[in-house]
C-alpha cells in the first residue's frame, strides 16, 4: 500500500494521471455527443397525458388567424372585413366552447381561464365583423 501512495505522490505522476484523467473526460463526452448525434430519442406518436387532445382551430383569414391548440391559442385581428371571416370565427367559438366541456374551472383553473380569454377574444372579433348587435349579445 505504501507503494501505491509513494507512487501518487510523485509530481511526474500526478502530471500523467491528470492528463489522462483529462483525456477520459473529453473522451466520455465525446461517446455522450455521437450517440446523441447519431441515436437521438424516439418520439412516441401517442400524447404524454391521458386527458384527451381538445378541438382544433386552423383559419386563415385576412388579418384573423386562429390556430393551434385552443387552450393555448392566441387571436390576432387585423383590418380584414370580409365576409369568410365569420364562418370561421363561429366555428373558433364552438372549439372553444367544446373545450370548455372537457375543462373545468375546478379542475385545470388556468387551461379553463385561457379557454374563457379566447371564447372571448373571439366572439369580440366576431362582434368587430357583424353588424347585428343582437347575435352578438346572445352569444355572450
Amino acid at each position: 500500500m505504501s507503494a501505491f501512495w509513494r507512487f501518487l505522490r510523485d509530481k511526474h505522476n500526478q502530471q500523467v494521471l491528470g492528463w489522462l484523467g483529462g483525456g477520459l473526460v473529453v473522451l466520455a463526452t465525446g461517446l455522450w455527443v455521437a450517440v446523441v448525434y447519431f441515436f437521438p430519442p424516439q418520439k412516441s406518436s401517442e400524447p404524454q397525458s391521458s386527458e384527451p387532445m381538445p378541438p382544433t382551430v386552423q383559419a386563415d383569414c385576412g388579418g384573423v388567424a386562429i390556430g393551434g391548440n385552443v387552450s393555448r391559442s392566441t387571436i390576432t385581428g387585423g383590418a380584414a372585413t370580409s365576409s369568410d371571416c365569420a364562418p370561421k370565427l363561429e366555428e373558433a367559438v364552438v372549439a372553444f366552447r367544446e373545450a370548455l366541456k372537457e375543462r373545468s374551472r375546478e379542475r385545470v383553473p388556468l387551461e379553463w381561464a385561457r379557454v374563457q380569454s379566447n371564447l372571448g377574444d373571439a366572439l369580440a372579433h366576431l362582434g368587430e365583423r357583424n353588424t347585428d348587435a343582437g347575435g352578438i349579445t346572445s352569444e355572450i
